[in-house]
């Protein structure tokens, strides 16, 4: 059993129904967690993972957000990127990585019998959840924690030092101008949260300056951790932080429509 905490009293519920299972994609066969509600689910979400990591993460994070997710009554989708995992016999590396996430939601649609699905997306899997949403493969919430936005950097040595001190000052990377697209495409539909810690401070200047360059830069609310870096989730704090932070947001998007976060910083 799981209890949730409520302004009024402890609820109760029956505890998440679990499912590991392969799913056929053109590439491939897809490995597949969905974490299921005990009854009839308010809406689905994605949970993707950052660049190389499992569909668990770092001391199980994901895991415990998607159960968390179902525990609030949404059916989540944990998915073992290609070549990874589960996934090891998906062809086509990273540039097969959106083709074979949009196949599995449209699985998940269909399997789970949902009218919605968002995602939460993390670092790398940020930046495939907003290319999703932009097409409209997702139609659900949206929140990215510690989104990779930046431009990705040209080989060679000097690059590499060049992104070591803007990482080392806190400077972002130059931001993407695909993804700073994709986020404006997205926030126009439904508003957008970023859930950063305070000690990410790349990714926090990143994240102001592809929020700068919206028509409507209101529409992505952003978030933060005080004294927490969420990045590959170092701390337990912090992987705490986060997972109440994205069960309590996707509750509310359940019951009131698209979020609204309150205490969010520029």
């Amino acid at each position: 059993m799981i209890e949730l905490l409520t302004n009024e009293r402890t609820a109760v519920r029956e505890a998440p129904v679990e499912r590991a299972m392969l799913v056929p994609t053109t590439l491939g066969l897809a490995g597949v967690v969905v974490s299921a509600p005990s009854g009839p689910p308010a809406f689905g979400m994605l949970v993707a993972q950052g660049l190389d990591a499992h569909r668990s993460g770092v001391n199980g994070v994901w895991a415990k957000t998607a159960r968390a997710l179902a525990a609030n009554g949404v059916a989540a989708m944990r998915v073992d990127f290609p070549g990874m995992g589960d996934s090891a016999g998906v062809v086509g590396g990273r540039d097969a990585y959106r083709a074979v996430l949009a196949e599995v939601v449209t699985w998940f649609r269909a399997s789970e019998q949902l009218h919605r699905v968002g995602a939460i997306g993390a670092c790398f899997g940020a930046r495939q959840v907003l290319g999703l949403a932009a097409e409209g493969e997702l139609d659900g919430p949206i929140a990215l924690v510690t989104p990779a936005l930046g431009r990705p950097s040209p080989a060679g040595a000097g690059a590499r030092m060049g992104h070591r001190v803007r990482r080392a000052l806190g400077r972002p990377e130059p931001v993407d101008r695909a993804a700073a697209a994709d986020l404006g495409r997205t926030a126009r539909r439904e508003r957008v949260l970023v859930l950063l810690g305070e000690l990410d401070r790349q990714m926090v200047a990143a994240v102001a300056s592809a929020r700068a360059r919206l028509g409507t830069p209101d529409r992505v609310d952003v978030e933060m951790v005080p004294g927490e870096r969420l990045h590959a989730f170092p701390t337990v704090t912090g992987q705490a932080a986060a997972i109440a932070r994205l069960a309590a947001w996707a509750g509310s998007a359940g019951t009131s429509g698209p979020a609204h976060v309150v205490g969010a910083v520029a």
